[in-house]
Order: C-alpha cells, then structure tokens, then sequence
C-alpha cells in the first residue's frame, strides 16, 4: 500500500532533496518546504536511512480546511489513530499556524492532542493513556486555514548522523554541507580542499558520498519502534546499506 510522506528541507534545497528521492526510485516533486513522495513504510525509512539533504520524513496524515476549532477537532478525531499507535503510546503535539483564523499555537496543541486521545480511548477501550510507551511525534500545521497532520518519521532531524559527539561553534549543518558537495562539479575521482575546513563537515559529507555510505547507517530513526513497520523489511534495508558502503 502507498502512502503521501513530505521530506522537510530547507528553502533552496527542495528540489534537491527531491533529486535525491527519485535517484532512489522513487516517486517525487519538489514544493514549498521540502519534496512530496509516494511509497510504502519501508520506501519511507529508506529515505531516512540514505537521504542526505533533507531534514526530517513525515508521513503525511490529513489535509484539508479547518477555520474553527471544531473543524480541527474533527479533522484530527477522524484520522485512524489506532493504526499508528498503541494504546501505552506517548503523544508529544508541536504546532505551527500562519496566516490563518486559528492562530494559537498552543490551543490548536491542545485541542488536537485532545481529539488524538479520545480517539485512541475509544479504539483501544481503555480510559487511561500511561503515554509511557514509544513516542509517536504529530505536527499540526495551519498555512492560510490549510490543515496539514503528519507523523514524524525521523525523530532527531537527519543532519544528526550519529558520528559527532561535538560541535564546534559555528559547525556547517551536515545538511547545507552535503547539498553543496550535490551541486558542486566535484566527482569522487577529484581532489576536494575546504580552506575553511573548521570541523571537517563538508569532508566529511564528500567523503560519505564517494564511499556510496548512507547518511543515517549509524543511528536510528524514531519509526523503527513503530507498530505498524514492517521489522523484515528495514532489517534488509539495513544490510544493504552496509554491504554497499566501501570505505
């Protein structure tokens, strides 16, 4: 089964985040924010695992209109929460409003993580969320009464690739730096000097590249304890992205 994801990137590089999803096979358009793809659960974590300028993969839940509260309510009560998440899921709600009727961040949190509950409740006949089990992060986003619901699939944004401990004062986010290496003429067979080299991250990224290695090997993303993720599949994934990375 497909599902709509968007891999959140920075303003400039959306097309070539989406570059990078096509070059894996997949189905992919750049748009305001990052680029939007079709593809499985698995497809998803694949982009996780080998994307190396975007900054987050959510899974896109809801779009739709929402100018009152209730609407929002509604909107979110409506979604099959039960599928994502077990009934001992931890719900942390960010949000974001602009431009719009709904303005308060914090009430839309509210009202949402609200609606979230009492959806999981009533599925899972409990009446009490512990929320001591897997977090399953939600994003509300309201742009011009637009709604937009997703689940975050990343956790911790992907420029944290599990390799540094620390950061200088002014480090290169490992995202900007691996899309300059993209869109430099730099070929792997090349010489690469950074003048201004600090703590190595663009070297680092160049060198990621030329090694074919996978931007997330070293870490884990937060869909890996996902109920609903098929195990098999991103264990697979894994082998591969090891066997195809040569130092």
């Amino acid at each position: 089964m497909e599902h709509t994801f968007i891999a959140s990137a920075a303003f400039g590089l959306e097309g070539v985040a989406a570059s990078e999803l096509r070059h894996m096979g997949l189905h992919a358009k750049a748009e305001p924010g990052g680029a939007r793809l079709t593809g499985s659960f698995a497809d998803a974590f694949r982009a996780n695992l080998w994307l190396r300028t975007a900054d987050r993969v959510l899974l896109m839940l809801h779009e739709g209109e929402a100018k009152t509260f209730e609407e929002l309510f509604q909107a979110v009560y409506q979604l099959p929460w039960e599928t994502y998440m077990r009934s001992d899921a931890a719900i942390p709600v960010s949000g974001k409003c602009v431009r719009s009727q709904l303005m308060s961040v914090r009430d839309c949190q509210s009202i949402s993580k609200k609606a979230i509950v009492r959806r999981l409740m009533e599925k899972h006949r409990v009446s009490v969320l512990p929320e001591t089990g897997v977090s399953c992060p939600v994003e509300i986003s309201i742009r011009s009464d637009q709604l937009r619901v997703t689940l975050d699939m990343s956790g911790d944004a992907l420029n944290r690739r599990g390799y540094r401990t620390w950061n200088g004062e002014a480090p290169l986010r490992e995202t900007l730096a691996a899309a300059m290496v993209s869109l430099s003429p730099w070929k792997p067979d090349m010489p690469l000097y950074d003048p201004c080299c600090g703590t190595g991250t663009l070297l680092i990224e160049a060198a990621f590249q030329a090694a074919n290695r996978a931007s997330g090997l070293k870490r884990t993303f937060a869909c890996e304890r996902y109920p609903f993720m098929p195990k098999d599949e991103i264990t697979a994934l894994r082998s591969e992205a090891e066997a195809a990375y040569a130092p």
